[in-house]
């Protein structure tokens, strides 16, 4: 039992430490910056000093308007897609439109939104997966303290498993302040995750240290 213990002991320190780490490096240190962030579109940056989800509506919200606009000038100009007639050609002009203003800037920000709105439920989850995983720590040490060790002990890894996977490490995307919070949620669960294991692996040490001790104590 105590072996089992301690080899498990050892695995879980191992993944959250070297999750807590990879999580510090991304989030403080990772250099994300490169010489050609000068050439790509103005909206761009925009997205990624954006510090909300509202901000990011408001600049599809423009976007979109110059779209409409946009498009209702060439039906305005070419009477044949008003009346709804389409071309071989038509997708072709679809694709190289998409490549221009104002259509590139709002597409770019939907996908903004979509990534923020992805982020956003990550760190939902991620909160959700941690404490239902410290649920599971508490009762299986209450399990420990009853004497139910083997319960006790899975309880144990089902809570740490759980905070594992929920710490685990996330794609980056493209708005940088909705990663970031996610990054930072994940580096203080990482880490209390780890003091909750020092912690219930020195407090399950000395509850059977007291056991053995006071059984020894019995049969003498």
């Amino acid at each position: 039992m105590r072996a089992l213990q301690t080899t498990l002991f050892v695995v879980t320190a191992l993944i959250l430490s070297t999750q807590a780490v990879r999580h510090i490096y991304v989030r403080c240190l990772e250099p994300t910056g490169s010489v050609l962030d000068r050439y790509e579109p103005a909206v761009t940056t925009d997205i990624k000093k954006a510090t909300s989800l509202d901000e990011l509506v408001e600049l599809y919200d423009e976007a979109h308007n110059k779209v409409k606009a946009a498009d209702a000038d060439e039906e305005s100009k070419d009477p044949a897609n008003v009346s709804g007639s389409k071309s071989e050609v038509e997708p072709y002009k679809s694709l190289l439109k998409s490549e221009k203003e104002p259509y590139k800037s709002e597409s770019l920000l939907k996908e903004a939104i979509k990534d923020w709105e992805s982020k956003t439920r990550e760190v939902f989850e991620l909160r959700y997966f941690w404490f239902s995983g410290v649920a599971f720590l508490i009762i299986g040490f209450l399990c420990y303290w009853k004497k139910l060790p083997w319960l006790g002990l899975t309880l144990l890894i089902a809570g740490f498993s759980e905070m594992i996977w929920a710490t685990s490490p996330s794609f980056r995307g493209t708005p940088q302040s909705e990663f970031d919070r996610l990054l930072t949620n994940k580096i203080v669960l990482s880490l209390i995750s780890l003091v909750l294991l020092l912690g219930i692996g020195f407090a399950v040490r000395r509850i059977e240290s007291k056991r053995e001790r006071s059984d020894g104590t019995a049969e003498n």
